[in-house]
């Protein structure tokens, strides 16, 4: 019997999975779109609250590369937008040397919660503080 438990998908699962691939073209439209408007929204959120921030919309993912190394910040800004703003983002570091001075932010979330991230984000970016160690 734990043979079945642990191994393969459930008869539930088998069938909600032939439904989304048969009738959910439709609704992977409306989320497609959806994430469109969002990569774009995050760009001019940025560009009001954070121009100092290079970001590029990216093609195929909802996953945006914030890059702060212009802001000259004494410390990790994903530290600081983590610890300050309450904001979970992978700090840039731990993609290796490169992403120093960087993060990256998931905004496959609500239009208006991801503008609530970017403001409370420029808040703690802007505020001058130094980030944790």
């Amino acid at each position: 019997m734990g043979f079945f438990a642990a191994h393969g998908a459930s008869n539930p699962c088998v069938a909600a999975n032939i439904a989304a691939y048969r009738h959910g073209e439709a609704r992977l439209d409306e989320i497609l779109g959806y994430l469109d408007e969002s990569r774009h929204l995050l760009a001019g959120l940025l560009a009001r609250h954070l121009p100092q921030v290079r970001y590029r919309p990216p093609d195929g993912t909802y996953l945006a590369w914030l890059d702060c190394t212009a802001m000259d910040l004494p410390g990790s800004p994903g530290l600081l937008v983590t610890s300050r703003a309450q904001v979970t983002v992978v700090n840039g570091p731990a993609f290796g040397a490169g992403g120093a001075g960087s993060f990256r932010l998931n905004f496959a979330t609500p239009q208006p919660v991801l503008t609530e991230i970017v403001e409370r984000a420029a808040a703690a970016l802007n505020s001058g503080f130094s980030a944790p160690t």
